[in-house]
Protein backbone atom coordinates (compact mmCIF):
# COMPACT_ATOMS: atom_id res chain seq x y z
CA UNK A 1 0.00 0.00 0.00
CA UNK A 2 1.54 3.57 -1.15
CA UNK A 3 0.64 5.88 1.53
CA UNK A 4 0.57 9.61 0.67
CA UNK A 5 0.07 11.96 3.07
CA UNK A 6 -1.69 15.23 2.84
CA UNK A 7 -1.82 18.27 5.21
CA UNK A 8 -5.51 17.96 5.42
CA UNK A 9 -7.03 17.82 8.47
CA UNK A 10 -7.43 14.25 10.29
CA UNK A 11 -10.73 12.45 10.29
CA UNK A 12 -11.92 9.78 12.57
CA UNK A 13 -13.31 6.44 11.38
CA UNK A 14 -13.59 3.48 12.55
CA UNK A 15 -12.52 0.43 10.80
CA UNK A 16 -12.71 -3.29 11.17
CA UNK A 17 -10.20 -6.44 10.68
CA UNK A 18 -5.91 -4.95 11.53
CA UNK A 19 -4.99 -3.25 14.49
CA UNK A 20 -1.45 -2.65 14.28
CA UNK A 21 0.49 -1.45 17.38
CA UNK A 22 4.31 0.06 16.88
CA UNK A 23 6.45 0.25 19.06
CA UNK A 24 8.30 3.97 20.17
CA UNK A 25 11.86 4.91 19.46
CA UNK A 26 12.57 4.16 23.29
CA UNK A 27 11.17 0.55 23.14
CA UNK A 28 13.74 -2.74 24.44
CA UNK A 29 16.61 -3.27 20.78
CA UNK A 30 14.57 -5.65 18.55
CA UNK A 31 11.88 -2.76 18.33
CA UNK A 32 14.15 -0.03 18.01
CA UNK A 33 13.68 2.72 15.36
CA UNK A 34 15.74 4.82 16.28
CA UNK A 35 19.50 5.28 14.95
CA UNK A 36 21.69 6.79 17.25
CA UNK A 37 23.61 8.50 15.03
CA UNK A 38 27.07 9.19 14.15
CA UNK A 39 29.62 10.20 16.83
CA UNK A 40 27.35 10.55 19.49
CA UNK A 41 25.52 13.15 18.14
CA UNK A 42 21.82 13.80 18.23
CA UNK A 43 20.14 10.60 16.86
CA UNK A 44 19.04 10.35 13.48
CA UNK A 45 15.15 9.26 12.91
CA UNK A 46 15.04 6.31 10.87
CA UNK A 47 12.53 6.46 7.96
CA UNK A 48 9.81 4.55 10.37
CA UNK A 49 10.38 6.97 12.75
CA UNK A 50 9.44 9.93 10.45
CA UNK A 51 6.64 8.62 8.72
CA UNK A 52 5.06 8.26 12.22
CA UNK A 53 5.55 11.80 13.66
CA UNK A 54 4.80 12.88 9.72
CA UNK A 55 1.37 11.91 10.45
CA UNK A 56 1.19 13.64 14.52
CA UNK A 57 -1.02 13.12 17.62
CA UNK A 58 -4.71 12.57 15.45
CA UNK A 59 -6.40 10.03 13.77
CA UNK A 60 -5.53 10.61 9.90
CA UNK A 61 -8.08 8.26 7.54
CA UNK A 62 -6.41 7.08 4.92
CA UNK A 63 -8.81 5.46 1.30
CA UNK A 64 -7.90 2.90 -0.92
CA UNK A 65 -7.31 4.15 -4.66
CA UNK A 66 -6.26 0.81 -5.91
CA UNK A 67 -5.48 -2.93 -5.11
CA UNK A 68 -3.98 -6.24 -5.95
CA UNK A 69 -5.12 -9.57 -4.88
CA UNK A 70 -3.02 -12.90 -5.86
CA UNK A 71 -5.25 -15.82 -5.13
CA UNK A 72 -4.54 -19.09 -3.62
CA UNK A 73 -4.32 -20.15 -7.83
CA UNK A 74 -1.61 -17.89 -8.62
CA UNK A 75 -4.39 -15.27 -10.13
CA UNK A 76 -3.47 -11.52 -10.06
CA UNK A 77 -6.82 -9.85 -9.70
CA UNK A 78 -7.00 -6.11 -9.96
CA UNK A 79 -8.92 -4.04 -8.07
CA UNK A 80 -9.73 -0.28 -9.20
CA UNK A 81 -11.06 1.95 -6.48
CA UNK A 82 -14.29 1.87 -8.62
CA UNK A 83 -15.40 -1.19 -7.64
CA UNK A 84 -16.64 -2.73 -3.98
CA UNK A 85 -13.76 -1.18 -2.13
CA UNK A 86 -15.20 2.23 -1.33
CA UNK A 87 -15.87 1.03 2.15
CA UNK A 88 -12.14 -0.16 2.94
CA UNK A 89 -9.99 2.66 4.79
CA UNK A 90 -7.11 2.83 7.11
CA UNK A 91 -7.15 4.57 10.42
CA UNK A 92 -3.47 5.39 11.40
CA UNK A 93 -3.11 7.32 15.07
CA UNK A 94 -0.39 7.70 17.18
CA UNK A 95 -0.32 7.81 21.10
CA UNK A 96 1.27 10.02 23.30
CA UNK A 97 3.79 8.13 23.53
CA UNK A 98 4.65 7.53 19.70
CA UNK A 99 3.19 4.14 19.16
CA UNK A 100 1.49 4.09 16.29
CA UNK A 101 -2.08 2.05 15.56
CA UNK A 102 -3.74 1.44 11.99
CA UNK A 103 -6.99 -0.45 11.88
CA UNK A 104 -8.24 -1.71 8.39
CA UNK A 105 -11.76 -2.21 7.64
CA UNK A 106 -11.99 -5.78 5.61
CA UNK A 107 -15.52 -4.42 4.57
CA UNK A 108 -15.68 -7.95 2.57
CA UNK A 109 -13.94 -11.10 2.78
CA UNK A 110 -11.82 -12.44 -0.07
CA UNK A 111 -12.53 -15.31 -1.70
CA UNK A 112 -9.10 -17.11 -1.87
CA UNK A 113 -10.53 -19.46 -5.37
CA UNK A 114 -11.65 -16.33 -7.00
CA UNK A 115 -11.24 -16.41 -10.52
CA UNK A 116 -12.40 -12.81 -11.23
CA UNK A 117 -13.93 -9.77 -9.86
CA UNK A 118 -17.31 -11.12 -10.44
CA UNK A 119 -16.23 -13.78 -7.10
CA UNK A 120 -13.41 -11.95 -5.64
CA UNK A 121 -15.39 -10.68 -2.79
CA UNK A 122 -17.58 -12.66 -0.04
CA UNK A 123 -20.57 -10.55 1.96
CA UNK A 124 -19.98 -10.09 5.74
CA UNK A 125 -17.19 -8.05 7.63
CA UNK A 126 -14.98 -9.22 9.94
CA UNK A 127 -13.90 -8.64 13.80
CA UNK A 128 -10.35 -6.55 14.07
CA UNK A 129 -7.17 -8.62 14.04
CA UNK A 130 -4.22 -6.93 16.16
CA UNK A 131 -0.96 -7.13 15.07
CA UNK A 132 1.68 -6.52 17.17
CA UNK A 133 5.25 -5.28 14.88
CA UNK A 134 9.05 -5.67 15.34
CA UNK A 135 11.49 -4.12 13.68
CA UNK A 136 13.32 -5.59 10.12
CA UNK A 137 15.46 -2.84 9.30
CA UNK A 138 15.23 1.06 9.32
CA UNK A 139 12.72 1.16 7.07
CA UNK A 140 10.14 -1.80 7.29
CA UNK A 141 8.33 -3.50 10.54
CA UNK A 142 6.41 -6.99 10.37
CA UNK A 143 3.22 -8.11 12.63
CA UNK A 144 1.55 -11.13 12.74
CA UNK A 145 -2.08 -11.94 13.67
CA UNK A 146 -2.78 -15.46 13.65
CA UNK A 147 -2.44 -16.63 10.14
CA UNK A 148 -1.56 -12.91 9.00
CA UNK A 149 1.40 -11.23 8.04
CA UNK A 150 0.98 -7.64 7.51
CA UNK A 151 4.88 -5.74 6.59
CA UNK A 152 5.56 -1.68 5.91
CA UNK A 153 8.15 -0.36 4.25
CA UNK A 154 8.53 3.47 4.39
CA UNK A 155 10.54 4.86 1.17
CA UNK A 156 12.81 8.31 1.54
CA UNK A 157 9.48 10.44 0.45
CA UNK A 158 7.83 8.60 3.61
CA UNK A 159 5.17 6.58 1.19
CA UNK A 160 4.53 3.34 2.54
CA UNK A 161 4.10 -0.02 0.88
CA UNK A 162 2.16 -2.39 2.88
CA UNK A 163 1.55 -6.52 2.09
CA UNK A 164 -1.08 -8.62 3.67
CA UNK A 165 -0.67 -12.12 3.77
CA UNK A 166 -3.66 -14.63 4.26
CA UNK A 167 -1.67 -18.02 5.05
CA UNK A 168 -4.91 -19.57 5.93
CA UNK A 169 -5.96 -18.63 2.38
CA UNK A 170 -2.32 -18.94 0.74
CA UNK A 171 -3.23 -15.31 -1.04
CA UNK A 172 -2.00 -12.01 -0.40
CA UNK A 173 -3.30 -8.50 -0.74
CA UNK A 174 -1.28 -4.99 -1.56
CA UNK A 175 -3.28 -2.05 -2.03
CA UNK A 176 -2.43 1.67 -2.69
CA UNK A 177 -4.08 4.48 -0.54
CA UNK A 178 -3.74 8.19 0.18
CA UNK A 179 -4.97 10.44 3.16
CA UNK A 180 -8.72 11.06 2.57
CA UNK A 181 -10.10 13.78 2.49
CA UNK A 182 -14.13 15.64 2.93
CA UNK A 183 -14.96 15.52 -0.89
CA UNK A 184 -14.45 11.99 -0.79
CA UNK A 185 -17.04 11.04 1.75
CA UNK A 186 -20.33 11.38 -0.02
CA UNK A 187 -22.88 14.03 0.20
CA UNK A 188 -26.75 13.26 -0.48
CA UNK A 189 -28.58 13.60 -4.07
CA UNK A 190 -30.57 16.77 -4.46
CA UNK A 191 -33.27 14.72 -6.01
CA UNK A 192 -34.06 10.17 -6.07
CA UNK A 193 -36.30 9.12 -9.12
CA UNK A 194 -36.63 5.43 -10.22
CA UNK A 195 -38.14 3.06 -11.77
CA UNK A 196 -39.60 -0.38 -11.88
CA UNK A 197 -37.54 -3.22 -12.33
CA UNK A 198 -38.75 -6.36 -11.17
CA UNK A 199 -42.31 -7.49 -9.09
CA UNK A 200 -43.57 -10.85 -7.16
CA UNK A 201 -46.49 -12.16 -4.81
CA UNK A 202 -46.76 -13.99 -1.47
CA UNK A 203 -48.93 -13.80 1.07
CA UNK A 204 -47.36 -11.43 3.60
CA UNK A 205 -46.41 -8.17 3.11
CA UNK A 206 -42.97 -8.19 4.81
CA UNK A 207 -39.93 -9.26 2.88
CA UNK A 208 -36.39 -9.64 3.87
CA UNK A 209 -34.40 -7.87 1.26
CA UNK A 210 -30.23 -7.59 0.41
CA UNK A 211 -28.20 -6.44 -2.13
CA UNK A 212 -25.57 -9.21 -2.61
CA UNK A 213 -22.28 -7.36 -4.80
CA UNK A 214 -20.56 -10.58 -5.39
CA UNK A 215 -23.87 -12.00 -7.15
CA UNK A 216 -25.16 -8.76 -8.49
CA UNK A 217 -28.40 -9.94 -7.34
CA UNK A 218 -31.40 -8.89 -5.49
CA UNK A 219 -31.96 -12.04 -2.59
CA UNK A 220 -35.79 -11.98 -1.20
CA UNK A 221 -37.41 -13.84 1.64
CA UNK A 222 -41.22 -14.48 1.73
CA UNK A 223 -43.97 -15.88 2.68
CA UNK A 224 -45.79 -17.90 0.04
CA UNK A 225 -48.48 -19.63 1.66
CA UNK A 226 -49.07 -19.90 5.50
CA UNK A 227 -46.70 -22.59 6.20
CA UNK A 228 -44.57 -22.36 2.95
CA UNK A 229 -41.65 -19.56 2.74
CA UNK A 230 -40.11 -18.64 -0.78
CA UNK A 231 -36.84 -17.27 -2.02
CA UNK A 232 -36.35 -15.29 -4.70
CA UNK A 233 -32.79 -13.99 -5.97
CA UNK A 234 -33.08 -11.56 -9.11
CA UNK A 235 -29.98 -11.47 -11.27
CA UNK A 236 -29.62 -7.41 -11.89
CA UNK A 237 -27.22 -8.42 -14.82
CA UNK A 238 -29.66 -10.62 -16.87
CA UNK A 239 -32.63 -8.90 -15.51
CA UNK A 240 -33.99 -12.75 -15.24
CA UNK A 241 -35.39 -14.10 -11.29
CA UNK A 242 -35.30 -17.44 -10.01
CA UNK A 243 -37.71 -18.75 -7.10
CA UNK A 244 -37.28 -21.91 -4.92
CA UNK A 245 -40.05 -22.78 -2.23
CA UNK A 246 -40.38 -25.06 1.06
CA UNK A 247 -43.54 -26.24 2.64
CA UNK A 248 -43.69 -26.81 6.14
CA UNK A 249 -41.76 -23.93 7.57
CA UNK A 250 -42.97 -20.34 8.81
CA UNK A 251 -42.10 -17.19 9.83
CA UNK A 252 -39.62 -16.62 7.57
CA UNK A 253 -40.69 -13.49 5.94
CA UNK A 254 -38.78 -10.18 7.26
CA UNK A 255 -35.42 -11.21 8.56
CA UNK A 256 -32.32 -11.65 5.83
CA UNK A 257 -28.69 -11.33 5.79
CA UNK A 258 -25.97 -12.31 4.02
CA UNK A 259 -22.84 -13.85 5.10
CA UNK A 260 -19.50 -15.89 3.86
CA UNK A 261 -21.57 -16.98 0.76
CA UNK A 262 -24.87 -17.74 2.49
CA UNK A 263 -28.64 -16.56 2.91
CA UNK A 264 -29.50 -16.59 6.59
CA UNK A 265 -32.91 -16.08 8.10
CA UNK A 266 -34.65 -15.71 11.39
CA UNK A 267 -37.87 -17.20 12.29
CA UNK A 268 -39.54 -16.97 15.77
CA UNK A 269 -37.61 -20.09 17.29
CA UNK A 270 -35.31 -21.03 14.39
CA UNK A 271 -32.51 -19.59 12.49
CA UNK A 272 -32.40 -20.75 8.29
CA UNK A 273 -29.02 -20.80 5.96
CA UNK A 274 -29.22 -21.57 2.20
CA UNK A 275 -26.52 -21.26 -0.47
CA UNK A 276 -26.87 -18.25 -2.75
CA UNK A 277 -27.51 -20.45 -5.68
CA UNK A 278 -30.22 -21.66 -3.91
CA UNK A 279 -30.20 -25.34 -5.59
CA UNK A 280 -29.37 -27.37 -1.98
CA UNK A 281 -32.03 -27.66 0.54
CA UNK A 282 -31.78 -25.31 3.69
CA UNK A 283 -30.27 -25.69 6.81
CA UNK A 284 -32.48 -25.06 9.84
CA UNK A 285 -31.44 -24.88 13.03
CA UNK A 286 -33.34 -24.46 16.56
CA UNK A 287 -32.37 -20.82 18.61
CA UNK A 288 -32.89 -20.24 22.22
CA UNK A 289 -36.03 -17.93 21.90
CA UNK A 290 -38.45 -15.82 19.91
CA UNK A 291 -36.55 -13.74 17.41
CA UNK A 292 -38.65 -10.60 18.90
CA UNK A 293 -37.86 -7.89 16.65
CA UNK A 294 -38.89 -6.90 13.38
CA UNK A 295 -35.67 -5.59 12.17
CA UNK A 296 -32.41 -7.37 12.28
CA UNK A 297 -28.72 -6.40 11.17
CA UNK A 298 -25.43 -8.38 10.74
CA UNK A 299 -22.87 -6.88 12.99
CA UNK A 300 -19.01 -8.71 12.86
CA UNK A 301 -20.67 -12.15 11.72
CA UNK A 302 -23.60 -11.89 13.99
CA UNK A 303 -26.94 -11.17 13.65
CA UNK A 304 -29.00 -8.33 15.70
CA UNK A 305 -32.31 -7.91 16.47
CA UNK A 306 -33.65 -4.38 17.47
CA UNK A 307 -36.64 -4.31 20.21
CA UNK A 308 -40.00 -6.31 19.20
CA UNK A 309 -43.24 -7.38 20.63
CA UNK A 310 -43.90 -10.81 23.21
CA UNK A 311 -41.07 -12.50 25.02
CA UNK A 312 -38.14 -11.39 24.03
CA UNK A 313 -38.09 -7.78 25.32
CA UNK A 314 -39.48 -4.85 23.69
CA UNK A 315 -36.73 -1.96 24.62
CA UNK A 316 -33.77 -4.54 24.45
CA UNK A 317 -30.94 -5.30 21.68
CA UNK A 318 -30.16 -8.95 21.25
CA UNK A 319 -27.52 -10.39 19.68
CA UNK A 320 -27.95 -13.74 17.72
CA UNK A 321 -24.43 -16.07 17.36
CA UNK A 322 -24.58 -17.53 13.86
CA UNK A 323 -22.11 -20.01 15.48
CA UNK A 324 -24.33 -21.24 18.31
CA UNK A 325 -27.79 -20.49 17.37
CA UNK A 326 -28.34 -18.68 20.82
CA UNK A 327 -29.40 -14.96 21.90
CA UNK A 328 -27.67 -12.76 24.21
CA UNK A 329 -29.01 -9.31 25.07
CA UNK A 330 -26.26 -6.63 24.69
CA UNK A 331 -28.00 -3.07 25.35
CA UNK A 332 -31.45 -1.46 25.68
CA UNK A 333 -33.61 0.78 23.58
CA UNK A 334 -34.76 4.14 25.90
CA UNK A 335 -38.82 2.66 25.15
CA UNK A 336 -40.54 -0.57 24.19
CA UNK A 337 -40.79 -0.25 20.41
CA UNK A 338 -40.81 -1.96 17.42
CA UNK A 339 -40.21 -2.00 13.52
CA UNK A 340 -37.19 0.34 14.22
CA UNK A 341 -34.82 -0.28 11.98
CA UNK A 342 -30.72 0.09 12.69
CA UNK A 343 -27.31 0.51 10.79
CA UNK A 344 -23.91 0.00 11.68
CA UNK A 345 -21.72 2.86 10.42
CA UNK A 346 -18.44 3.61 11.93
CA UNK A 347 -18.36 1.31 14.77
CA UNK A 348 -21.72 3.11 15.57
CA UNK A 349 -25.48 1.75 15.63
CA UNK A 350 -28.25 3.72 14.08
CA UNK A 351 -31.84 3.12 15.46
CA UNK A 352 -34.67 4.79 13.29
CA UNK A 353 -37.94 5.39 14.37
CA UNK A 354 -40.45 2.83 14.99
CA UNK A 355 -43.98 2.74 16.90
CA UNK A 356 -45.40 0.09 19.85
CA UNK A 357 -48.81 0.10 21.20
CA UNK A 358 -49.46 -0.10 24.77
CA UNK A 359 -52.54 0.58 26.89
CA UNK A 360 -51.84 4.17 27.58
CA UNK A 361 -52.09 4.62 23.79
CA UNK A 362 -49.66 3.76 21.06
CA UNK A 363 -46.80 5.27 20.72
CA UNK A 364 -44.65 6.78 17.44
CA UNK A 365 -41.09 7.51 17.06
CA UNK A 366 -38.98 10.06 15.21
CA UNK A 367 -35.40 9.15 17.13
CA UNK A 368 -32.60 8.71 15.90
CA UNK A 369 -30.78 6.44 18.47
CA UNK A 370 -26.91 6.17 18.17
CA UNK A 371 -25.03 3.55 19.66
CA UNK A 372 -21.23 2.76 20.85
CA UNK A 373 -20.96 -0.73 19.86
CA UNK A 374 -18.58 -1.56 22.34
CA UNK A 375 -20.84 -1.11 24.91
CA UNK A 376 -24.24 -0.53 23.22
CA UNK A 377 -25.04 2.39 25.75
CA UNK A 378 -26.78 5.68 23.72
CA UNK A 379 -23.54 8.25 22.50
CA UNK A 380 -26.11 11.07 21.10
CA UNK A 381 -29.42 11.41 20.25
CA UNK A 382 -30.69 13.12 16.49
CA UNK A 383 -34.16 13.01 15.70
CA UNK A 384 -35.76 12.80 12.06
CA UNK A 385 -38.05 15.48 10.59
CA UNK A 386 -41.23 13.61 11.44
CA UNK A 387 -42.49 10.47 13.31
CA UNK A 388 -42.25 6.99 11.26
CA UNK A 389 -43.69 4.36 12.50
CA UNK A 390 -42.19 1.54 10.52
CA UNK A 391 -38.35 1.57 9.21
CA UNK A 392 -36.25 0.20 6.76
CA UNK A 393 -32.58 1.22 6.46
CA UNK A 394 -29.95 1.05 3.57
CA UNK A 395 -26.35 2.48 4.08
CA UNK A 396 -23.82 3.25 0.86
CA UNK A 397 -20.78 3.93 2.63
CA UNK A 398 -21.91 7.16 5.00
CA UNK A 399 -25.00 8.52 3.92
CA UNK A 400 -27.68 5.76 5.51
CA UNK A 401 -31.14 5.90 3.80
CA UNK A 402 -34.31 5.01 5.51
CA UNK A 403 -38.04 5.12 4.72
CA UNK A 404 -41.26 3.82 5.89
CA UNK A 405 -44.71 5.61 6.74
CA UNK A 406 -44.69 8.89 8.33
CA UNK A 407 -47.11 9.97 10.65
CA UNK A 408 -49.08 13.30 9.73
CA UNK A 409 -51.50 12.74 12.47
CA UNK A 410 -53.27 10.71 14.85
CA UNK A 411 -57.29 11.16 15.54
CA UNK A 412 -58.64 10.42 18.82
CA UNK A 413 -62.11 8.83 18.30
CA UNK A 414 -62.91 8.13 21.39
CA UNK A 415 -63.56 4.86 23.80
CA UNK A 416 -59.61 3.85 23.03
CA UNK A 417 -59.98 3.96 19.07
CA UNK A 418 -57.41 5.75 16.89
CA UNK A 419 -57.04 6.76 13.28
CA UNK A 420 -53.67 7.92 11.91
CA UNK A 421 -53.26 9.28 8.94
CA UNK A 422 -49.64 8.01 7.11
CA UNK A 423 -47.95 8.95 4.11
CA UNK A 424 -44.85 6.99 2.73
CA UNK A 425 -41.22 8.53 3.97
CA UNK A 426 -37.42 8.43 2.76
CA UNK A 427 -34.94 10.25 3.62
CA UNK A 428 -31.26 10.27 4.18
CA UNK A 429 -28.77 11.09 7.12
CA UNK A 430 -25.23 11.77 6.37
CA UNK A 431 -22.94 10.18 9.03
CA UNK A 432 -20.73 12.17 8.92
CA UNK A 433 -22.43 15.63 9.84
CA UNK A 434 -25.57 14.31 11.52
CA UNK A 435 -27.45 16.36 8.48
CA UNK A 436 -30.70 14.55 7.44
CA UNK A 437 -32.68 15.38 4.25
CA UNK A 438 -36.25 14.36 3.64
CA UNK A 439 -37.00 13.27 -0.38
CA UNK A 440 -40.32 13.58 -2.09
CA UNK A 441 -41.43 10.16 -2.49
CA UNK A 442 -43.66 11.32 -5.68
CA UNK A 443 -40.70 10.72 -7.95
CA UNK A 444 -40.79 7.16 -6.99
CA UNK A 445 -44.54 6.13 -6.65
CA UNK A 446 -47.94 6.30 -5.65
CA UNK A 447 -48.61 8.14 -2.35
CA UNK A 448 -51.06 4.99 -1.34
CA UNK A 449 -47.81 2.78 -1.57
CA UNK A 450 -45.85 1.70 1.30
CA UNK A 451 -42.29 0.98 1.47
CA UNK A 452 -41.68 -2.46 2.61
CA UNK A 453 -37.69 -2.81 2.65
CA UNK A 454 -34.88 -1.16 1.17
CA UNK A 455 -31.21 -2.16 0.39
CA UNK A 456 -28.19 -0.67 -1.88
CA UNK A 457 -25.54 -1.36 -3.83
CA UNK A 458 -22.64 1.28 -3.86
CA UNK A 459 -24.39 2.87 -7.27
CA UNK A 460 -28.18 2.26 -6.45
CA UNK A 461 -31.19 2.27 -3.94
CA UNK A 462 -33.50 -0.68 -4.65
CA UNK A 463 -36.96 -0.04 -2.64
CA UNK A 464 -39.64 -2.81 -2.04
CA UNK A 465 -43.32 -1.36 -1.83
CA UNK A 466 -46.64 -1.90 -2.14
CA UNK A 467 -50.67 -1.28 -2.06
CA UNK A 468 -52.39 -2.47 0.53
CA UNK A 469 -55.02 -2.93 -2.61
CA UNK A 470 -52.92 -4.25 -5.17
CA UNK A 471 -53.51 -8.05 -4.61
CA UNK A 472 -54.78 -11.39 -5.93
CA UNK A 473 -56.43 -14.38 -4.26
CA UNK A 474 -55.06 -13.61 -0.94
CA UNK A 475 -51.55 -12.66 -2.89
CA UNK A 476 -49.73 -9.66 -2.35
CA UNK A 477 -48.46 -7.41 -5.12
CA UNK A 478 -44.38 -6.46 -3.98
CA UNK A 479 -42.63 -4.11 -6.45
CA UNK A 480 -38.73 -3.22 -6.70
CA UNK A 481 -37.88 0.45 -7.86
CA UNK A 482 -34.19 0.77 -9.18
CA UNK A 483 -33.38 4.20 -7.97
CA UNK A 484 -29.49 5.08 -9.08
CA UNK A 485 -27.68 7.51 -6.83
CA UNK A 486 -25.28 8.71 -9.62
Amino acid sequence: MNHKKNDMKKKQWIIIAVLAIIASACSSDDETIVDDGPDGGDPEETLVVQFINSLGASETTFKVNGAEFVTQNGTTLLITENTILKDDELRFTVSDEGNLSVVWNEDSQFNAAANSLNNLFLEGNRAPSQFVFSQIDDNSLSGTSGNRTLLLTVDENLNVSATITFAEKNSVLSASIEEKTSSDYLTPPSILAGSEIFSFEGQSLRSGMKFAASRNSLYFVNREFSETVQFIKYDLSTQSSTKVQYPGLNGFEKHLELFEDKLVSLSQRELMELDYEMVNDPIVTQSNGPDGGEKSFLYHGDMYVVGGFGQLEANTINRLSLETSTFSQVGLLPNEQSYSDGAIYNEKLYVFGGWYPSQQGTNYFDDILIYDTSTFTIQEELVMPIEVLDTFTARVQNLIYVGGRAVEEVIDNGNGNTTVITRPFLGVLNAQTNEFTEYDTTNLFPNQYSLRNMTGSSTALFLAVASPGDHNDGQWKTTIYEVPLQ
